[in-house]
């Protein structure tokens, strides 16, 4: 059931599914995900990249799932906001420690929420290289990482 907070803010109820995948994340130090990398054969723009991203974004809005987490809480609250942009690093391709950097954001946690969907491009000035993808167990799986990537 989705509840309106606002116009362009909708708040979610947990799924008895998310529900338990939260409960047993809470041993863990970070959530189960499903990530995946895309290493383009043919140039792409940044731009290019990002306006596909937001196309998908827009027909499925759940990847832009937030969770705003308390310690004062059982459960976080879930919303969402199709207006809102989705949380993407861009790194080039000629940073030392390349493989740390990209680790560094994926798992990086913005002001106390979780977001349902991870992107980091990694570039070589204006050329998209690669695009790693995660996407958080509570809102999707294997599957459908692979349907946003065939999207």
């Amino acid at each position: 059931m989705n509840t309106k907070i606002s116009e362009k803010v909708i708040r979610h109820e947990w799924s008895a599914n998310q529900a338990y995948l939260w409960q047993m994340a809470q041993g863990n130090c970070t959530p189960f995900y499903h990530q995946i990398l895309l290493q383009f054969s043919t140039p792409h723009t940044v731009v290019e990249v990002k306006k596909a991203l937001e196309l998908v974004m827009e027909k499925q809005t759940i990847l832009t799932a937030r969770l705003a987490v308390s310690s004062s809480k059982e459960l976080p609250e879930q919303y969402s906001s199709p207006a809102q942009a989705f949380n993407f690093g861009e790194i080039t391709i000629n940073d030392s420690d390349l493989a740390d950097r990209i680790a560094e954001w994926m798992n990086t946690t913005m002001h106390g929420t979780l977001d349902a969907l991870k992107v980091c491009l990694v570039n070589d000035g204006e050329q998209v290289r690669e695009l790693h993808l995660r996407l958080i167990s509570l809102w999707g799986d294997t599957y459908s990482l692979a349907f946003l990537i065939e999207q």
